[in-house]
């Protein structure tokens, strides 16, 4: 779970609690690569145009 700083109007600082979701998988070299939202992006749209040929 990430954190994120938020300012008050007090001037004093309090952590947010915020959901971060991590995804990783692991390249031919054995190295692991953070999935990104972009990557998943890409990949639902080549299944999509797939679908439709």
């Amino acid at each position: 779970m990430g954190a994120t700083k938020t300012l008050l109007k007090t001037g004093a600082t309090a952590i947010e609690l915020t959901r971060v979701n991590r995804c990783y998988m692991v390249s031919e070299s054995g190295e692991e690569v953070r999935v990104t939202k972009e990557m998943i992006q890409m990949a639902c749209s080549q299944l999509l145009s797939r679908c439709r040929k």
